[in-house]
């Protein structure tokens, strides 16, 4: 599990770089924040199994960009002459979407509490004026 290379968003992203990265244990990078017990037993089955991790999510503190999640996807690649194999690891911050669809239930829970709790007609529409919710009358 020794990274031998990063594209250039992975340094911008977890603001490292290729002397401190290649060459390292995946476990070891920053503060240890990619020795998830999960992920560990998910990409130890890659190589061995020729299986692939497929939205493998996980929040963690990074040291250089606080608190963030990603979804790790992982399949083992083929070079002619290399029987250990590789695993190409595919990282993506997805922190804002995730944050973004929290806020979005929150107000969605809001709306339909407000909604209830009208005694008069009320319907909320979508841009295409389907009915969404309506107030239940007593």
């Amino acid at each position: 599990m020794n990274i031998t290379s990063a594209n250039r968003a992975f340094y911008q992203t977890f603001r490292t770089s290729r002397d401190v990265t290649e060459g390292s244990h995946i476990y070891e990078l920053g503060n240890r924040q990619w020795d998830i017990p999960a992920l560990r037993t998910l990409l130890e089955n890659v190589i061995p199994h020729r299986a692939s991790v497929e939205g493998f999510e996980s929040s963690n503190d990074f040291p250089t960009i606080g608190r963030r999640t990603m979804l790790v996807n992982a399949r083992k690649i083929f070079r002619p002459g290399d029987s250990d194999g590789s695993i190409l690891l595919a990282i993506e911050d997805v922190t804002e979407e995730r944050v973004a669809r929290a806020e979005s239930k929150r107000n969605w829970q809001l709306t339909k509490s407000i909604v209830d709790t009208i005694r008069d007609p009320l319907v909320v529409l979508e841009h295409d004026m389907t009915i969404v919710t309506a107030a239940r009358l007593s």
